[in-house]
């Protein structure tokens, strides 16, 4: 414990991501609010001049002008007004669009996120087992040192009492034969006594 995981960074930087598709999306869509106010403020301004036109082309033949109506600048105001609806349809299809691709960025970040949780949270719970482990490693090896130690004093103190055992035995073996001497100079001055008086 105590160490910032490396997927705590991942976590970091998905989210600046996240927040940067955020900012660029939100920059989208106003781009396209304003283009889309525009093309229709166009498409108003075209349809009222279709209709101005209109009714002035009906005024003329109903006042009994020339008869010939202005067909050609009314037709360029439609096919500039029906390519400026196209337009639109065209900007509305591309809002959706970035829509739907930051709504896929922002489950993708959100995964992200959920993965480097977890991924976190596996790493926080293997440095615990491995410190566990650490400490079970340690008190075993401690406990082995405390054993071999007890071994070498245990092996100390029986040596010492092996020294102890030879010492006494050469002492006894000492007293014997001087024992043993001191009984065969009597005896042989018994004997010697002995053969003195026969």
């Amino acid at each position: 414990a105590g160490r910032v995981p490396a997927t705590s960074a991942g976590a970091q930087s998905y989210r600046q991501e996240l927040e940067a598709l955020r900012d660029e999306e939100r920059a989208q869509r106003a781009a396209i609010r304003r283009r889309c106010r525009a093309a229709a403020a166009a498409a108003v301004g075209a349809a009222a001049d279709v209709a101005a036109l209109a009714a002035e082309d009906n005024q003329q033949v109903a006042c009994g002008g020339s008869g010939e109506p202005e067909g050609e600048p009314i037709s360029e105001l439609r096919e500039a007004l029906r390519a400026m609806e196209a337009r639109c349809r065209q900007l509305e299809a591309s809002q959706q669009a970035v829509e739907r691709r930051a709504a896929e960025a922002e489950a993708a970040a959100y995964d992200a996120q959920q993965a480097a949780r977890v991924s976190s949270e596996l790493a926080e719970a293997a440095e615990t087992r491995a410190w566990a482990t650490t400490q079970a490693a340690n008190e075993l090896a401690l406990q082995a040192d405390l054993r071999h130690v007890e071994a070498l004093d245990a092996q100390l103190r029986l040596q010492r009492k092996l020294q102890e055992a030879e010492t006494r035995c050469e002492v006894l073996q000492e007293v014997a034969h001087r024992v043993a001497r001191e009984r065969c100079d009597d005896q042989f001055d018994q004997l010697s006594s002995i053969d003195r008086k026969s």
